[in-house]
């Protein structure tokens, strides 16, 4: 479908070359593309053009009329994946400020801090985030408990056990619902693991 959809893309800009939207679209696919590609990149025909892909989402950015932030969220997504945590937090900061409760910005913003050790500000950003999902008419179950997973996470490297232990509970009441649901059964299996840990790790300390 990605890469139909590229050649709408290639079309309309064909028919509209000022239609700087577009590059929002190509960006994207070009990036995630690029990176679902990289065991082949030492192929002759299969380039890495996840730069380029970037270049078209800033082109977006500055010059598009209607995804100007649909542009910059996928940037935000982009930064984290390649670990650019100032510039995803610089543009996490900058939406935030017209989205401050959008369920997409918390769940970076809370991956890039647990991957920088922001441990106290992971801790409250996943609270937020589990705010936003219970409250939204989309919730689904695998979201919160991903969440709440992470909301554990946070608290076990911040070294407050009990209550990562009260969140993995929390998560470990879903395994019925995990027998028909992948991604709930990763999340309780993670959970499992982390449980196991601390038990370890409040013993031995």
């Amino acid at each position: 479908d990605g890469l139909k959809g590229k050649g709408y893309l290639e079309k309309a800009l064909e028919l509209d070359s000022s239609l700087y939207d577009v590059y929002y679209g190509l960006g994207t696919y070009h990036f995630w593309k690029s990176l679902k590609d990289r065991a082949l990149w030492w192929l002759p025909f299969v380039a890495d053009n996840r730069q380029m892909g970037i270049k078209m989402i800033h082109l977006a950015i500055e010059k598009g009329k209607y995804a100007t932030d649909d542009a910059k969220f996928a940037l935000v997504r982009i930064w984290v994946e390649n670990k650019e945590y100032d510039k995803a937090f610089a543009m996490i900061n900058q939406l935030s400020k017209n989205y401050s409760d959008k369920p997409f910005l918390l769940w970076f913003l809370g991956k890039a801090q647990l991957e920088t050790q922001m441990y106290p500000g992971a801790i409250n950003t996943h609270q937020n985030l589990l705010k936003a999902l219970t409250a939204s008419p989309y919730y689904h179950p695998a979201g919160g408990v991903e969440c709440r997973y992470f909301l554990a996470l946070a608290y076990y490297q911040n070294k407050d056990f009990e209550k990562a232990k009260a969140q993995i509970d929390s998560v470990l009441t879903f395994e019925k619902e995990a027998k028909n649901n992948k991604s709930i059964k990763e999340f309780i299996d993670e959970a499992k693991d982390l449980k196991h840990k601390i038990k370890k790790e409040t013993k031995t300390g």
